[in-house]
C-alpha cells in the first residue's frame, strides 16, 4: 500500500472522525417467502442464539437503501429506485450509491466546496474500514428481520423506524475505531483484520 492510504487514517486519527460522513447502500429483503434457513445476520455485540433469520427465496422483494453515518447521527435513508443505473449522474442528483471516483462526482464536490477523503486515499474496499459493514448493516437488518413486514412500503418504514432506534454512542463507537481499522488495515497490507477485533 502507498504512503498515500496512510492519509486516510492520519485524516480520521485524534477525533477527525467526528468531521466525516460515511455513507454506503445495502439490499433489505422481504421475509414472506417459504425456504431453508441460510443467512443468519448478528452484530459483534450479539449472542448467535439472538440472531435474525432470512430464508432463501430465488427473487426476493426487496429495496435498496442509502445511509450516511456521522458524529451527528445518521442520516434519512433514502431508497434506491428499482433497477436505477447508478452512475455518477444518479450520485451527484439523488445523493446516493457508489459512482464515487467518477470525475463528475468529484468536480461536483468541489464546486460545492464539500471536503472528501480523495479516492487515492481510500484503502481497498472492505468491510473492516466500512462503518456502515461492520457495525450498521448487520445490526440493522437483525432489528428489521425480527418484525411482520409484507409490503415494501412496510419494509421501508420498518428500515426508517429502526434506524431512528440506533444510539449515538453505538454509532459513536463505530466510527471512533475507524481509525484504528485503518491503521491496522495499512499495517497489515490491506489483509483482512477482523482477528484484531
Amino acid at each position: 500500500m502507498t504512503q498515500q492510504k496512510r492519509l486516510m487514517y492520519m485524516r480520521l486519527k485524534n477525533g477527525g472522525w467526528k468531521n466525516v460522513i460515511t455513507s454506503d447502500e445495502a439490499w433489505f429483503y422481504l421475509r414472506t417467502c417459504r425456504g431453508k434457513r441460510e443467512v443468519e445476520y448478528i452484530s459483534r455485540e450479539q449472542k448467535r442464539c439472538d440472531a435474525a433469520i432470512f430464508e432463501s427465496v430465488a427473487h426476493p422483494q426487496g429495496i435498496m437503501m442509502w445511509v450516511g453515518l456521522s458524529a451527528n447521527g445518521p442520516t434519512k435513508p433514502i431508497v434506491i429506485e428499482p433497477k436505477a443505473k447508478i452512475c455518477s449522474s444518479y450520485y451527484v442528483n439523488k445523493d446516493s450509491a457508489p459512482a464515487h471516483r467518477a470525475k463528475a462526482t468529484l468536480l461536483f464536490l468541489r464546486e460545492q466546496n464539500v471536503s472528501f477523503i480523495e479516492p487515492e486515499q481510500w484503502l481497498p474496499s472492505s468491510p473492516d474500514c466500512a462503518p456502515c459493514d461492520y457495525c450498521l448493516w448487520g445490526y440493522l437488518k437483525s432489528q428489521v428481520n425480527k418484525r411482520n413486514i409484507k409490503t415494501l412500503c412496510g419494509l421501508k418504514k420498518a428500515v426508517q423506524d429502526e434506524l431512528k432506534k440506533i444510539s449515538q454512542s453505538l454509532i459513536n463507537k463505530a466510527l471512533a475505531a475507524w481509525p484504528k481499522r485503518c491503521r491496522l488495515i495499512y499495517k497489515n497490507k490491506g489483509e483482512h483484520i477482523e482477528k484484531y477485533f
